[in-house]
């Protein structure tokens, strides 16, 4: 699992926060590593990962595998609202929503 969080510049405190993990088959949830972060066009925050099992759709369920030639770690890509409240797009190699 890895936590994004917006901090106050002026006095260090945590304004915002979201999580990122994966889900195993049963459910629990699995290790995501964060690459990178950037902003879009738009302003929303884009999230370069690696999922190491099912990564998840924008409502956090698990994405459906559609090509078995990808190993892990799978490339994967969240764009997430400014306020870290919603996730508006996921994307996965070998992977679809």
């Amino acid at each position: 699992m890895s936590v994004v969080a917006r901090i106050e510049p002026a006095t260090g405190e945590m304004t915002d926060a979201a999580f990122f993990s994966a889900l195993l088959s049963n459910g629990n949830s699995n290790s995501l590593r964060v690459n990178d972060l950037s902003l879009n066009l738009d302003g929303n925050l884009v999230v370069e990962a690696e999922s190491f099992f099912s990564p998840r759709n924008p409502n956090g369920s698990r994405m459906t595998r559609v090509d078995e030639t990808v190993t892990p770690p799978f490339d994967y890509t969240a764009v997430i609202n400014p306020d870290l409240t919603e996730v508006l797009s996921t994307a996965a190699v070998g992977w679809v929503n």
